[in-house]
């Protein structure tokens, strides 16, 4: 039996990271081809309304946190919440800034977008744990 090799408390303090930028990219990849099909299926297969892409859309992004989480939490074995965590929360600062960036500040403090920013951090969470216990 070969002796296990314990991790250097910076070691892991970069694995997660590196694990969960990891998970972050895969996240983002994933929205962007989730959009891009469901797209393409609502304009040329079903019509949706109005008030139902909000819905569609906050589910693409929920989607694919948890992917990047579970992707992320399979990559690093261990950890998963911490790594989950970590995705959930860059996730919705970089969405955060994005939408400042657009100039609607009163959108960004309103209790809809706290909503996102915990459902985002919970979907990568579950995700995280989902990837480390698959």
């Amino acid at each position: 039996m070969v002796p296990s090799r314990r991790a250097e408390p910076a070691e892991i303090r970069f694995s997660l990271w590196g694990n969960a930028f990891l998970g972050l990219v895969f996240s983002l990849v994933t929205l962007v081809c989730l959009v891009v099909v469901a797209a393409l299926v609502t304009s040329f297969f079903i019509e949706v309304p109005g008030d139902a892409t909000r819905s569609l859309a906050l589910g693409l992004q929920y989607a694919a946190v948890l992917i990047g989480g579970a992707i992320a939490g399979r990559r690093a074995g261990q950890r998963g919440i911490a790594v989950g965590g970590a995705i959930g929360v860059v996730f919705s600062v970089l969405q955060l800034v994005l939408a400042a960036r657009g100039g609607n500040i009163a959108h960004i403090l309103s209790a809809e977008s706290l909503a996102r920013v915990v459902g985002s951090i919970v979907c990568a969470v579950v995700g995280g744990v989902l990837g480390v216990n698959l």
